[in-house]
C-alpha cells in the first residue's frame, strides 16, 4: 500500500504589523499623564482594579502566551501562578530596569518616553497577583528616565492612581523607584533583589525562588520592564490580540536591537521571536539609526518574513 505524503502544515498568516508599546515615544510630551490620558491611559486599570476577577487577569496573561522580556522568556502567566500564598508575609513586584548589557536601550526608552505605561502595567499586575508593593529597580545611570518615573508616579498619585483606595476601589498600591549604584550584575534578578534590600548586590543561590522567598524573603515576581507594559496592552485587548504576532511557542511583539559594528544601531519592535542570520540584510537594511537619529524611523517591514526558529514565518516593522 503506498504511503501518503504528509503535507506540510500551512504557515502562519502574517498580520500587518501595528506599533504598539514604541508607538508614541517620538511625539512631543509622551511622557506626561496629560498625554498618557488623551490616549486613553489608565482606562484599563479603572476598568479591572478592584472589579476583575485577580485570578482571571492572571489567566489571560498565560493565554496570550507573553514572554519574559528581559532575557530568560518564562512564561509570565505561569510565574505568576507560582506566587507563594498564605505565607503571612506582603509579596511583592519588582520590575527590572536594570538595563546594563552594553549596546542595549529599549527598556530605557519606555522609562524615558512612555513611563506611564509602564506604570498602568505594574497597577495591573499588582491586582492580578495581589501585592500592595511594587518596585521599579533603574540602572543607576538612568539620570533622565529616573527623573521622568519619579515624575510620573507623582502625577499617577496626585489623581489617585497610586496610593490609598486607588481609583476609589479598596485596594492601596505603593511604588518605589529605586536606582542601582552601577553594578553590571544587578540585572541578575536575584542581585537586583539585594539592592533592593540595601545589601551589595550579589546574586542569591536558588532553590528558594524569588516567586517564594524573594525580596525580604518574602514571595516576589520580577518581571522586565517591557513585560510588564505588554501587560497593560493585553489586558485592554485579549490574549488573541497578542497572539496574532510572533509564533505559537514565542507569540507577541518584541523590542529589538539592530547592533552592528560600524553601521547605524536603532531600536525596533517586531514580532517574537526572531532567529536573524548575522548578516541578514533584510534587518540592516532598515535599522532604524539609532538614538542620534532624531525620530526619523521608516514605518515600513524588515522585507520578507524571516525564519522564526519554530517553523513559522514572522514580520518585523519599526
Amino acid at each position: 500500500m503506498a504511503e501518503v505524503p504528509l503535507e506540510a502544515p500551512a504557515p502562519k498568516a502574517v498580520v500587518p504589523f501595528t506599533p504598539v508599546i514604541l508607538k508614541h515615544i517620538h511625539e512631543a510630551g509622551s511622557h506626561t499623564l496629560d498625554h498618557y490620558l488623551a490616549r486613553g491611559g489608565y482606562e484599563t486599570a479603572r476598568n479591572l482594579v478592584g472589579v476583575a476577577e485577580p485570578a482571571s487577569l492572571v489567566k489571560i496573561v498565560e493565554d496570550s502566551g507573553l514572554r519574559g522580556r528581559g532575557g530568560a522568556g518564562f512564561p509570565t502567566g505561569k510565574k505568576w501562578t507560582f506566587l507563594a500564598k498564605g505565607t503571612g508575609k506582603p509579596s511583592y513586584l519588582t520590575v527590572n530596569g536594570d538595563e546594563s548589557e552594553p549596546g542595549t536601550f529599549k527598556d530605557r526608552y519606555i522609562i524615558e518616553k512612555d513611563p506611564h505605561q509602564l506604570l498602568e502595567g505594574v497597577i495591573l499586575t499588582c491586582w492580578a497577583i495581589q501585592s500592595h508593593h511594587a518596585f521599579i529597580y533603574l540602572r543607576g545611570e538612568f539620570i533622565l528616565g529616573y527623573e521622568r518615573l519619579e515624575a510620573a508616579v507623582r502625577e499617577a498619585k496626585a489623581k489617585g492612581f497610586i496610593g490609598t483606595k486607588i481609583f476609589g476601589k479598596d485596594f492601596d498600591l505603593k511604588v518605589v523607584v529605586m536606582r542601582g549604584a552601577g553594578a553590571y550584575i544587578c540585572g541578575e534578578e536575584t542581585g537586583m533583589l539585594s539592592s533592593i534590600e540595601g545589601g551589595r548586590g550579589y546574586p542569591k543561590i536558588k532553590p528558594p525562588f524569588p516567586a517564594v522567598s524573594g525580596v525580604f524573603k518574602s514571595p516576589t515576581i520580577v518581571n522586565n520592564v517591557e513585560t510588564i507594559a505588554a501587560v497593560t496592552h493585553i489586558l485592554k485587548h485579549g490574549a488573541a490580540w497578542h497572539k496574532q504576532w510572533g509564533t505559537e511557542k514565542k507569540p507577541g511583539l518584541q523590542a529589538l536591537l539592530p547592533f552592528r559594528r560600524g553601521e547605524k544601531t536603532g531600536r525596533v519592535r517586531g514580532a517574537a521571536r526572531h532567529h536573524f542570520k548575522r548578516n541578514d540584510r533584510r534587518l540592516w537594511r532598515w535599522n532604524g539609526g539609532g538614538p542620534h537619529a532624531q525620530g526619523r524611523y521608516p514605518r515600513r517591514p524588515f522585507g520578507p518574513p524571516a525564519d522564526s526558529g519554530d517553523g513559522g514565518e514572522v514580520h518585523a516593522g519599526l
